[in-house]
């Protein structure tokens, strides 16, 4: 699994709302379950926060914690026409950091 690997999807820029989707790929283990085969915890590694921007401002903050699935789908809605660009960054409890960005 390519952890971190990520879809952004922007629908309607021109209109008076702005749909941003964001798809994640990331094992978001909460550190509760157990290996099958060795009985030991499977440690927690989950996404911690999503901040969405637009041109450089930010317009959206998730905080995220363990209780979510795995390759988690977030939708934010930016009001108004939008244009330039739009990124999604977010980070997991091990110190990992991502960007993803879509010009529209």
């Amino acid at each position: 699994m390519a952890i971190g690997r990520a879809l952004l999807r922007v629908r309607g820029a021109n209109r008076s709302a702005v749909n941003v989707m964001l798809v994640i790929t990331h094992p978001m283990h909460s550190g509760n379950r157990r290996n099958k085969k060795t009985k030991k915890k499977i440690p927690a590694h989950f996404i911690t926060g999503v901040d969405f921007f637009h041109n450089g401002g930010k317009f959206a903050h998730l905080t995220v914690g363990p209780a979510v699935s795995r390759n988690p789908f977030f939708r934010v809605f930016l009001k108004g026409p939008a244009s330039g660009t739009i990124s999604a960054q977010f980070r997991d409890n091990r110190g990992g950091s991502w960007t993803k960005s879509k010009s529209v």
